[in-house]
């Protein structure tokens, strides 16, 4: 459920973003909502972003994954980022398989949810796993924004499952190419 707009009396009174519902909610409001959980990944990936790079362990990635991040979103600090990535990577990040991972990290910085959606130019192997990765999806979300984050996990998760998309988004150059793939 995204809410899209708060009835209180005889006005309304949009909700641009999801994370400043809860502060402009008060009891005896309607809220006005949209029940479409695709909805979730295509506006996170249209505030992200697509990216090709090369890297030669998950801790390089990781630094550029942190990088990307915060030269994309003035609001997230490097640093931060990635301590937050650093600590998915000691319990290695979601692997979706067929060299796919799913980084996912919530950030107080953050008004919005972010995708990006990042293309190795050559594989590199997970530690401790026998697991090739050539694909990373980033997710970044505000803190208390659990529903919306998972809802766009699960699009995350479905996408990859389907071997027609992920050829798609494999192959995309554009973030137009990846969001055409996910649609």
């Amino acid at each position: 459920w995204h809410p899209l707009y708060i009835r209180r009396n005889r006005l309304l009174r949009a909700v641009s973003r999801d994370s400043e519902f809860k502060q402009i909610v008060k009891d005896g409001d309607e809220i006005i909502c949209l029940h479409d959980s695709g909805g979730f990944l295509l506006r996170a990936l249209k505030n992200g972003g697509f990216f090709k790079i090369d890297c030669k362990n998950i801790e390089d990635l990781y630094k550029q994954l942190a990088t990307i991040a915060s030269g994309t979103v003035e609001t997230l600090s490097e640093e931060k980022t990635l301590e937050s990535l650093g600590v998915q990577k000691n319990v290695f990040p979601t692997y979706l398989g067929h060299g796919t991972i799913l980084p996912n990290i919530y950030n107080a910085e953050l008004d919005q949810r972010i995708c990006f959606v990042i293309l190795l130019s050559s594989s590199i192997t997970l530690p401790g796993e026998n697991k090739e990765i050539d694909c990373i999806f980033l997710l970044l979300s505000p803190l208390g924004d659990t529903e919306g984050h998972l809802a766009t996990l699960s699009d995350i998760s479905k996408c990859c499952r389907l071997n027609h998309k992920r050829r798609l988004i494999k192959t995309a150059n554009t973030i137009d190419d990846v969001i055409a793939a996910v649609s």
